[in-house]
């Protein structure tokens, strides 16, 4: 859980910035903060730890969904670079502090996405290898380092060597992975984990 908890805070870190705006990656031109040094290896591999729901378990396992359904809206969170990282949680403390010179300076986009964002080069790499095992990628949030991308189950298999099993948790039905999604080894520098690789949504506690 550390794992997934580390994710959403990279996304909640980052969208603290900046709440509206995209911009796709290849309409930035400076190689800023690149993370990925290596040539893709296929069968080198690494694995998302963190990035299975706890529901998934084999009492509530009902077996594969088809090749065929298609998965909307995941989301790839990409990596920071240390330095990166340093420099937002620096930033985020003196934009709140009424002593710092940057005090309530807010960044326009083109300034978050050049001082935090991901690299062009990064997002595009990523962006290709989802492409290239049959995923549509959506949009990219260079800003918040996010690659919104769609497909079928049969890409998640081959390209993440997981599966998307039926699930029935208290008697619900939902969608999920079985287990935690693999990467390239030569991606995991830059990739942080992926989200939305389910249909569990939050819950709200309200009550009307």
């Amino acid at each position: 859980m550390q794992r997934k908890a580390g994710l959403f805070l990279a996304l909640s870190c980052t969208v603290a910035l900046l709440l509206i705006g995209t911009v796709p990656a290849h309409a930035q031109s400076s190689p800023s903060h690149s993370l990925i040094s290596q040539k893709i290896d296929e069968t080198a591999r690494v694995t998302l730890a963190g990035n299975t729901r706890p529901e998934v378990t084999i009492a509530h396992d009902l077996g594969p969904v088809s090749d065929t359904l298609q998965m909307s809206h995941m989301y790839l969170q990409m990596k920071m670079s240390p330095q990166q990282e340093k420099d937002r949680d620096a930033f985020v403390t003196r934009l709140h502090d009424p002593s710092a010179a940057e005090y309530h300076k807010w960044l326009s986009l083109a300034e978050i996405e050049e001082r935090f964002g991901s690299s062009p080069e990064d997002l595009n790499t990523v962006s290709q290898w989802l492409e290239s095992h049959g995923f549509t990628v959506n949009v990219v949030y260079r800003a918040n380092g996010v690659i919104d991308f769609s497909g079928p189950a049969s890409a998640i298999r081959e390209a993440f060597h997981t599966e998307i099993h039926n699930l029935d948790v208290k008697g619900v039905h939902h969608i999920a992975n079985i287990r935690d999604p693999q990467i390239p080894a030569a991606l995991a520098s830059a990739v942080h984990g992926v989200i939305s690789m389910n249909d569990f949504r939050p819950h709200t506690n309200l009550v009307n």
